[in-house]
């Protein structure tokens, strides 16, 4: 699956998930919960602004009162149980963005640097930072060998030459050793040659260039990647009088 249609199948999935059987045992009521936040928002929605009912947080009762309040042009076409099958959908939506907040959080991991750096643009102290990013290491939610194994798989998949990827890992605050190992893990033994090949095999999506024109344009796009000029023109059939600095 494409990269950017992750997050919609994703949040298409969730909320599939979540409105599956979302009538169920409608006009009937047999979860006991539910009549305590319908219940509640109703009689917000008629001034009943106190839900006195301290078990719970209210902020549920308001956000629920408020959706209900939108929602009630078409109770009619509802039926019957609209407000609990409004509160229902309520928490379908707020489900799903849930999943989606959590997706975006997760997607990326941060190495030390890159959260020191993102802490002082927030303002946090100097102490502050190295507590904290000691802190995440030792919980284990800061690996940065393992942030660069999952970006040098990215780098090498997009068609990256192994140098330019342990230069990026490099500017990202992974150390050499570790952008090293990264990459030479990432390569799964492959040469610099061989990874070449796949980058324009996946460039040209395994076809022969469509002519000279094509050729050039590949060429500047795979030393752009940080493949040796003199192999890129090996490969692609050109004439390369310059050299690989």
């Amino acid at each position: 699956m494409m990269p950017r249609l992750a997050l919609p199948a994703i949040a298409l999935v969730a909320f599939g998930l979540r409105i599956w059987g979302i009538t169920f045992g409608l006009p009937a009521v047999y979860r006991p919960d539910e009549n305590v936040v319908v219940g509640r928002a109703v009689g917000v929605l008629h001034g009943a602004f106190d839900p006195r009912f301290a078990d719970w947080p209210h902020l549920y009762f308001y956000v629920s009162a408020a959706w209900l309040g939108a929602l009630r042009p078409i109770f009619a076409w509802l039926g019957p149980a609209a407000p609990y099958l409004g509160v229902r959908l309520l928490g379908a939506i707020l489900g799903t963005a849930t999943v989606v907040v959590v997706y975006l959080l997760g997607r990326r991991a941060y190495t030390a640097a890159e959260m020191q750096a993102a802490l002082e643009k927030a303002g946090v102290s100097e102490g502050e930072r190295a507590e904290a990013v000691a802190r995440l290491r030792e919980l284990g939610y800061m690996d940065d060998l393992e942030v660069a194994r999952t970006r040098a798989r990215t780098l090498l998949g997009r068609g990256a030459a192994p140098g330019l990827a342990e230069r990026r890992l490099g500017e990202q605050g992974v150390g050499a050793a570790q952008a090293r190992a990264a990459v030479v893990e990432a390569a799964q033994g492959a040469s610099e040659a061989e990874l070449l090949e796949r980058a324009l095999h996946k460039m040209l999506r395994g076809r022969a260039p469509a002519g000279d024109k094509e050729r050039r344009r590949a060429f500047r796009a795979l030393v752009a990647k940080g493949h040796r000029p003199a192999q890129v023109a090996r490969a692609l059939g050109i004439s390369w009088d310059g050299h690989d600095d």
